[in-house]
């Protein structure tokens, strides 16, 4: 794998500019090439390796009377690039929303800093990278034992660039690497799967122990939580209440609502949700694939929302990721984290809460995106009464995202970053607690 952008790339960004040219059309063209090694243990053991190389280019075409037109390939020759043109302009229609996208990300590109320069010259993994990854397996086996522990570390170098008739031209490259734990949970029977990922712009400063730390971190708590005697889950919709809801559930309904595109018109909530595509993120994407500069940007708070900049990202979810940090005001925080009872006992001494409940973890999460509705297991529920917190069995949460998202009061703990969806690379940041009124 080279650090090196692919210099094909270039060329078939500046022969559909040169069409563009010729058409009297503007033109935004993305490319991606990713360069990937994958290594597989299962129960302590190797399992297998391989490497795959994978080209994705997009093709967007504005025409003067405002329509646009958009075109994708995987096949990286000229003649298909030039075809992929041909189709976008001519299947251009109007599209409003689009255009709106395309000029909000043109608007937070002018203040975006330049991209930094590759460094021209191979660039390799630290030595020992996949040894010590695989101790690290070896850890969430022991966790797990006697469960057999599949673990799927993939390393992938992203070369990304970007052109537009403006005369624009952004090229970078980036190395990311993914830990990604398998496993059948006995008691529900079903199969779990536990993301961590990191990326950098160097293959020499990837590390396996920041990769690998977070989620052998959570699988102890996993375990631990386990380990707790609970009453027998139950599947009763949850009443109106005060409850609060940990990071690992705050985020996954977030992610969910952003999905969903209810941030594209928030209701009133004291919540702040920020997307922050910065260098040194798990999931660092440079560019949007509409071939723009990503910004970091407020995109839902008390006194905004940026609904173009929403729907561009959560449009093409697939193509890339980033990263959501969602901000409450905050009711007490430090550098530690705490049980639920610790968290109770903080909120009653100061007078916020009386009783309430504490739901901890995901044990069954759906939701739809036409009906802005949701509904949540927790995999740990309990009651703070008089004192004390008592277990109680789990029971569904049923809730709109934007009742949830106007009901979220305060933040309590330190900061948690979750990988709320295994299938994609977005990460989320919350309170290790969210208090939450739900009407």
């Amino acid at each position: 794998m080279s650090l090196i952008v692919d210099p094909t790339a270039k060329q078939l960004i500046d022969a559909v500019l040169q069409l563009a040219d010729t058409f009297g059309v503007f033109a935004s063209v993305y490319t991606t090439v990713r360069d990937s090694r994958i290594v597989c243990w299962k129960k302590s053991g190797f399992d297998y390796r391989k490497s795959a190389l994978e080209r994705y280019i997009s093709v967007i075409v504005l025409t003067p009377s405002g329509e646009v037109g958009r075109m994708c390939t995987d096949d990286w020759s000229l003649t298909a690039v030039e075809r992929a043109f041909h189709l976008a302009k001519d299947t251009a229609v109007q599209n409003p929303a689009l255009l709106e996208q395309l000029e909000r990300l043109g608007k937070l590109e002018e203040r975006s800093l330049p991209l930094l320069a590759d460094e021209e010259k191979q660039d390799k993994l630290p030595p020992n990278f996949f040894r010590e990854v695989e101790q690290h397996h070896r850890q969430c086996q022991n966790l797990l034992a006697p469960q057999p522990v599949t673990t799927i570390c993939t390393v992938n170098c992203d070369q990304f660039a970007a052109g537009r008739s403006d005369g624009t031209y952004h090229q970078v490259s980036v190395w990311r690497a993914d830990f990604l734990n398998e496993w059948q949970d006995q008691k529900s029977q079903t199969l779990q799967k536990l993301r961590s990922s990191t990326s950098a712009p160097s293959a020499r400063l990837l590390n396996a122990e920041q990769l690998a730390a977070p989620s052998v971190s959570k699988l102890r708590r996993l375990v631990s939580r386990a380990a707790i005697p609970e009453a027998d889950p139950v599947r009763v919709t949850t009443e109106p209440s005060t409850m609060i809801l940990d990071a690992e559930a705050t985020t996954a309904i977030l992610f969910a609502a952003f999905l969903t595109g209810t941030l594209n018109d928030p209701p009133p909530t004291a919540a702040s949700v920020t997307i922050e595509p910065n260098e040194g993120i798990p999931g660092y994407y440079p560019l949007h694939p509409y071939g723009y500069l990503l910004t970091p940007e407020v995109i839902c708070s008390p006194k905004k929302h940026d609904r173009p900049y929403v729907q561009a990202l959560h449009q093409n979810i697939q193509l890339f990721a980033s990263h959501l940090t969602f901000r409450l005001p905050s009711l007490g925080s430090d550098e530690n984290e705490h049980d639920p009872a610790e968290i109770c006992a903080q909120l009653s001494a100061r007078g916020l809460i009386n009783e309430l409940q504490v739901l901890r973890g995901v044990a069954r999460f759906h939701w739809d995106p036409d009906s802005d509705l949701f509904v949540l297991l927790p995999a740990s529920s309990y009651r703070w009464q008089q004192g004390r917190l008592i277990p109680r069995p789990p029971s569904w949460l049923y809730c709109s995202f934007s009742g949830w998202l106007s009901g979220c009061l305060g933040g309590v703990g330190p900061v948690m970053l979750e990988w709320p969806d295994y299938r994609l690379h977005w990460t989320v940041s919350a309170q290790q607690y969210t208090l939450l009124q739900i009407d």
